[in-house]
């Protein structure tokens, strides 16, 4: 175990030294935290604690200090490792402010969906326990935050290669991103089986609505064929690659021509229908000369 940590210490700092400012800020605040959770009860004053956050106390902001604060080794290395990945992968995509506001609303969300969940177990028991003897911390929601935004923005790219075979898609309501997708395939099916379960069970309490299909009635032929070799997650991938690409030289084409302007042809025909009509003078100068031929043919002395 010991000959991996400077591996392991030598790829952090090399991801952590291409991250910007806001990654390694959080990165430093984490580790402090976790030294100083070794004197100090940092979970008590940084973390939720469900019944401080009613009145009178309102210590509202542990809502934005619970992720940052870690008191065990592991944790403090899967919180390093899901900043050092979030500023390689997502902060190019979106920013670091971004990135930092996804930070803050993730943390915020899994801070107060947590302390609700401990209330209501409190009032479903009276036990004070829930609320007064439970610390909420941790990255592991901006973990799971981070995985979700993996898979709707670089669903069709591996992150990170697995002996065990994975399914690909983008992140949509298909159906290839179910929530057993997030598993190994083969765990899928009984993560499938539970999750399917927890759903039927929502919508019968009304709390999620029911899934409904659609489907294309105008399509030439409602059956599938399935050929070897292919993916339905791949054909979905390149049609809307395809609909994006066709999009993108039609908006060049739309940019590029120019409609011809009407104003010259509207003007031309307003001045012809304005202006008389007189003959052409090569026309003119032709009748005037068969009608002067005609004269002088009438006027000619007899030859009698």
């Amino acid at each position: 175990m010991r000959r991996y940590l400077p591996v392991a210490r030598q790829h952090f700092l090399a991801a952590l030294a291409g991250t910007s400012v806001v990654v390694k800020s959080l990165s430093a605040a984490v580790v402090l935290l976790y030294l100083l959770s070794f004197g100090l009860d940092t979970a008590y004053g940084l973390g939720v604690t469900p019944g401080y956050l009613l009145p009178p106390n309102f210590w509202i902001w542990t809502l934005v200090t619970q992720g940052l604060v870690e008191e065990r080794a592991w944790g403090l290395a899967a919180s390093l490792a899901t900043l050092g990945v979030a500023g390689r992968l997502l902060e190019p995509l979106w920013g670091a402010l971004e990135l930092l506001v996804f930070f803050a609303v993730v943390n915020i969300s899994v801070g107060l969906l947590g302390a609700v969940a401990y209330f209501l177990t409190y009032v479903a028991s009276f036990h004070l326990a829930y609320l007064f003897a439970v610390r909420i911390h941790g990255g592991l929601g901006f973990l799971g935050g981070v995985l979700v935004a993996l898979k709707q923005t670089m669903g069709d790219s591996t992150v990170l290669k697995v002996p065990q075979r994975h399914s690909r898609g983008r992140g949509d309501m298909s159906d290839h991103f179910a929530f057993a997708t997030f598993f190994p395939e083969i765990l899928q099916p009984v993560v499938g089986l539970v999750a399917n379960l927890v759903h039927g069970i929502l919508v019968k309490v009304k709390v999620c609505r029911k899934t409904v299909k659609r489907y294309d009635v105008g399509a030439p032929s409602s059956i599938t064929i399935s050929l070897p070799g292919t993916d339905p997650q791949d054909a979905e991938r390149r049609r809307q690659l395809a609909l994006k690409a066709l999009n993108e030289r039609l908006k060049r084409v739309e940019d590029q021509s120019a409609w011809p302007s009407m104003e010259d042809d509207e003007e031309e025909a307003a001045a012809k229908a304005d202006s008389p009509l007189l003959p052409d003078s090569g026309t003119a100068g032709k009748g005037a000369g068969q009608e002067s031929s005609l004269i002088t043919f009438q006027d000619a002395p007899s030859q009698l």
